[in-house]
């Protein structure tokens, strides 16, 4: 029987794990079925569709569509994020490829997908373009810094909220998460208390809140190229509020203490920050492409603006 694509009605994660992990050995990339389940249908509450590629009867690869809503100009919009894909190496080749993503067209268009979005890594970019039609959309600015251990606070009276997120402690996060809902005016991935706590609970990463007057940040320790620094996964604001760049500072010192690393990295851009937080670094010695692709299945509609889009809007973070 040939390659055939389809969408698998029940997901066995363990059998996604286990093929993925051994798709992604080479690059030392852990995948657990726990953690799959959590990202397909709680990450941004809306579940997900798995195309999944067979041969025969044995599951040789996939691709997931992880849903969203996106506002912009006004309105919502459904998304979709176009994430873990891999073919078994001995099935790779352009029938399964082209197999995979015409499957995926045809899920986007029975469920009334409007935007399609893909952060691929440097490899896979041309890949996307080529058999989807994902088209650059946005480069993400990359900043980087160094909260120095002398350097105070912006105001040494006012110490942030800093604590670390627990998923059982559940009531403590949403009162605080409620002050930071995202404003409907506000083009980008929305926010409120029940869908950020949904989106921090996974198993893989741990993560810090740290608050202040108008704003929050998510942050979380990473290991890069043998760096250790600590990611800001993202900053929001209180509706019809910019925050100040002292308030941002104390905010970032606070997740750096918290982590013991002070070298910090962030990715995304955000009109509610007067200023973007380090330096931002240039293409040239960039670590990541972090190249938004979009296809916009509605093209006679106003096209996508994106006021806020950072790593938590995405699986990066």
């Amino acid at each position: 029987m040939s390659i055939r694509a389809e969408r698998e009605d029940q997901v066995d994660y363990e059998e996604t794990a286990r093929l993925a992990n051994r798709v992604f050995a080479a690059m030392k990339i852990s995948f657990e079925a726990r953690q799959l389940q959590w990202f397909y249908e709680r990450c941004f509450s809306q579940g997900a569709a798995v195309i999944a590629l067979r041969h025969n009867d044995l599951k040789v690869g996939q691709m997931a569509m992880v849903r969203q809503t996106i506002m912009t100009n006004g309105g919502a919009e459904a998304a979709v994020q176009l994430v873990d894909l891999f073919v078994l190496p001995e099935h790779r080749g352009r029938q399964s490829l082209e197999q995979l993503f015409g499957a995926v067209e045809t899920e986007c268009l029975a469920q009334d997908i409007r935007f399609a979005i893909g952060m691929p890594n440097a490899a896979a970019t041309g890949v996307n373009e080529f058999f989807f039609k994902l088209q650059p959309f946005l480069r993400m600015p990359l900043c980087m810094g160094v909260a120095l251990p002398f350097e105070l606070p912006w105001s040494a009276r006012r110490t942030p909220l800093s604590y670390r997120f627990d998923r059982t402690d559940r009531s403590r996060s949403l009162e605080l998460f409620a002050r930071f809902r995202t404003a409907p005016d506000v083009n980008g991935q929305p926010w409120d208390e029940t869908s950020l706590f949904d989106r921090l609970c996974g198993y893989k990463q741990r993560y810090g809140v740290h608050a202040l007057d108008d704003l929050l940040l998510i942050s979380s320790p990473r290991v890069s190229r043998g760096i250790s620094y600590t990611l800001l996964c993202g900053f929001l604001t209180s509706p019809g509020t910019t925050a100040d760049p002292g308030t941002m500072r104390a905010l970032v010192h606070s997740a750096c203490g918290m982590w013991g690393r002070r070298v910090f990295a962030y990715a995304g851009v955000n009109s509610g920050l007067a200023s973007l937080p380090g330096i931002r670094l240039p293409d040239s010695i960039r670590p990541s492409p972090l190249l938004v692709q979009l296809r916009d299945f509605k093209p006679d509609r106003e096209p996508l603006r994106l006021d806020r889009f950072q790593l938590l809007d995405f699986d990066f973070a």
